[in-house]
């Protein structure tokens, strides 16, 4: 009994190496399929990833930028001029730095020549607020999945008080 015990356990390696063949090519062409599903998904979540980071970035220094403009518009001798030079200033290393919007507001009324902030005396409310286009501060990585930061802005408001 022994001899046939050996006999057919020295066949079947034989066997099965076409078996095992099989079976790693079928492991293989599993694995390719789970790739090719997978790899959409963590495309955009790379690139998501990298586009928040960017956002993140740059609204950081959208807000360094406001509270250097309402800093500057704090002081008793401020003017439109001066408060968007203050803001250009910390923006300086920013490439998309053209691409700002500057609003002021005094005592909640809006000031587009600057006329109220220079006149307001000490104690009035001023408030400070920059704009950037969102597209402008970080690449659209993510519209060729449908979603899109075109159209949306990257806002900061600051408000102080005058001396």
């Amino acid at each position: 009994m022994n001899i046939m015990n050996k006999a057919s356990h020295n066949s079947s390696p034989r066997s099965a190496a076409p078996a095992a063949r099989r079976q790693r090519s079928r492991l293989g062409a599993a694995l390719s399929i789970e790739l090719i599903m997978v790899l959409p998904i963590l495309l955009v979540l790379l690139l998501a990833i990298v586009e928040f980071g960017i956002l993140l970035m740059n609204s950081q220094g959208v807000a360094a930028a406001t509270n250097h403009g309402a800093r500057e518009a704090a002081l008793a001798s401020s003017t439109r001029a001066s408060v968007e030079g203050a803001i250009d200033a910390a923006l300086a290393r920013y490439t998309w730095r053209n691409n700002r919007e500057v609003l002021l507001f005094v005592n909640g009324a809006a000031d587009p020549t600057g006329a109220l902030l220079a006149a307001a005396p000490s104690g009035t409310r001023v408030s400070v607020t920059v704009n950037v286009p969102m597209d402008k501060a970080a690449p659209d990585l993510l519209t060729f999945f449908g979603i899109s930061i075109a159209g949306k802005e990257l806002s900061t408001t600051y408000v102080t008080f005058k001396e």
